[in-house]
């Protein structure tokens, strides 16, 4: 679940919707996640504009293994249930008081954060803030904004801008630290001019 959710960068209620046909393994280092639907607190819906659908490739060895896991689980508990399943309509993560409902909406951000309290875990990110870091990485590794757009489900091009002008300022300010700090240390270096071998004189020239 949570591969899924810091690799794609989906919002909470566009993972808890995932179907097992939405995710297609593509190698044993990539799965392609197709965004179709989304969920509230009430109702299962189709994403709110038409930038909300989209595939967004995850190319990590790391994810598809768990997955191929997790797939084979759930479907032999399924089956030991004596649950027929139909895997196009058999959701991700299915809800545990019937295998015809998503998980709820409010799990991914419960789970996290048991996990991360647990494991005495810092900083205590959010499940949404997922998704920024997901944003945040593909901006600081170069991906143009146009594309980052795609990937993120923004129908503006403007929400979009709004996280990089985050990213730049935090940049800013980074740069600004490494600069005070190198110039800390080049002060601590003795320059020479007191030890009497500085070869220019600041003695004014004698007046004739």
């Amino acid at each position: 679940m949570f591969k899924i959710l810091f690799l794609a960068g989906l919002r909470v209620g566009e993972l808890t919707t995932l179907k097992f046909s939405d995710v297609e393994v593509v190698s044993d280092k990539q799965l392609n996640v197709s965004v179709r639907r989304t969920q509230s607190m009430v109702d299962i819906n189709l994403p709110k504009s038409q930038a909300g659908f989209r595939m967004i490739p995850i190319v990590d060895a790391v994810a598809v293994a768990p997955f191929n896991i997790w797939k084979t689980k759930l479907l032999n508990k399924l089956h030991n249930k004596r649950i027929i399943v139909d895997l196009d309509k058999q959701w991700l993560f299915p809800n545990p008081r019937g295998n015809d409902k998503p998980c709820d909406v409010k799990k991914p951000a419960c789970r996290l954060a048991s996990l991360i309290k647990a494991n005495n875990l810092t900083p205590r990110i959010s499940a949404h803030k997922a998704r920024h870091s997901f944003i945040s990485n593909l901006l600081i590794a170069g991906v143009d904004i146009s594309t980052v757009q795609r990937l993120a489900g923004h129908s503006k091009p403007t929400m979009t801008l709004a996280v990089y002008a985050h990213i730049s300022n935090e940049q800013r300010e980074a740069a600004a630290v490494k600069l005070a700090d190198y110039l800390g240390a080049v002060e601590t270096v003795d320059s020479g001019n007191d030890s009497g071998t500085n070869s220019e004189s600041t003695d004014c020239p004698n007046k004739r």
